[in-house]
């Protein structure tokens, strides 16, 4: 008999919209304590380890350790907040009722830490039929793991006790080991408030406060007509800190004409996205009043009901632009004027900004 390990790591995400997972190799160590006796494997493809009636520690015919480590979980996020571990491992006796589970334990730079995840010392009778596979799981409340924890060497200690016999020899054999480590993303940025308002002149005022800003790259508010797809209308650069109060307040000046939806999105140095709470709110410009006309020298245009920055141009019927202004509107009654084009015939006047586009025809005649 040979052993043989395949050994699989993979992260199972906890957080909707950042799953994924790896792949990776673990290896097998030969064991250096001293207390014990330890799994003999100088190649992965050694021979069995066998229990013999004369190896005892304790009064017990005591557990073969064996140490399966080099996981590397390098790609865990470094904000996972790691929440519990489920190790499947392939293993069996060649006789029955002779050899059970002394204990299981999770390996970080190369030392097994915590109390076993067998269930129970000893416990867990190992199977004769190869291929058999047994699946322990842990919580990380009692072992306090970090990402850092996991690129070092991390892994699993199998102990193996012999229960049964007097004499002769067990063969017991591990062909593979699997660990899932289940975590959540803890997002940089704690947002501690969001509301948005609308100013007397329909602009949408916008304010929220983080209480930390750690390991952020960029803050983006967003803005939808249907509650669906958004569209950046500013980005922030975050002010970087750990537990620090930061409030930001910014101006929608070119809201859209009905409902608008606002979201915050957050992006971390690790590419990782973040989404908070959408807000709405209605915006009506129901008593705007755009008026033109040819008045036979020049075009003149009435306004009311809107205060900004806007452009005002003029296009013939082909689309060629035949002139434009830029017109700051400090009151709710605002007249001005364009040039008269040269030649007859129809022409569009358009009024663009601040959220606003109205177009009107009018001809011009000779």
């Amino acid at each position: 008999m040979k052993f043989i390990f395949t050994l699989f790591v993979s992260i199972v995400f906890a957080l909707v919209g950042r799953g994924q997972s790896i792949t990776a190799n673990g290896t097998v160590a030969a064991n250096t304590l001293t207390t014990g006796n330890a799994w003999t494997i100088s190649t992965i493809a050694g021979p069995p380890q066998t229990f013999t009636a004369t190896a005892q520690v304790n009064g017990n015919q005591f557990a073969r350790r064996l140490n399966i480590t080099g996981f590397h979980f390098s790609s865990l996020p470094s904000n996972a907040i790691i929440t519990g571990f489920t190790i499947t491992v392939v293993r069996y006796a060649t006789q029955a009722d002779m050899v059970t589970d002394f204990g299981v334990f999770l390996v970080t730079n190369n030392t097994a830490t915590g109390n076993s995840i067998a269930p129970g010392t000893p416990a867990g009778d190992w199977p004769t039929a190869p291929g058999s596979a047994v699946t322990y799981t842990a919580t990380n409340a009692s072992y306090n793991l970090t990402p850092a924890n996991l690129n070092a060497n991390f892994g699993v200690q199998i102990l193996a006790n012999r229960t049964g016999g007097s004499g002769g020899g067990t063969d017991i054999n591990v062909t593979g080991a699997t660990i899932t480590v289940q975590y959540n993303l803890r997002a940089p940025i704690i947002l501690t408030s969001f509301d948005i308002s609308k100013t007397a002149d329909n602009h949408v005022s916008i304010q929220f406060a983080t209480a930390s800003e750690e390991n952020v790259k960029n803050i983006f508010i967003e803005r939808s007509s249907d509650g669906r797809n958004f569209s950046p209308i500013f980005t922030i650069t975050p002010v970087g800190a750990r537990n620090k109060y930061t409030r930001y307040a910014l101006t929608d000046k070119t809201p859209l004409q009905g409902t608008n939806y606002y979201r915050i999105k957050e992006i971390d140095l690790d590419g990782n996205l973040s989404y908070f709470d959408i807000k709405a709110i209605t915006i009506n410009r129901g008593g705007t009043r755009f008026q033109a006309f040819y008045s036979g020298a020049d075009i003149k245009v009435n306004l009311s009901g809107i205060k900004g920055d806007y452009v005002l141009s003029l296009h013939d019927a082909g689309g060629a632009q035949v002139s434009s202004q830029t017109l700051k509107i400090m009151s709710n009654s605002f007249q001005t004027s364009l040039p008269a084009p040269q030649r007859a015939g129809v022409y569009i006047v358009t009024l663009k900004g601040e959220g606003i586009s109205e177009t009107a025809r009018i001809f011009v005649g000779k």
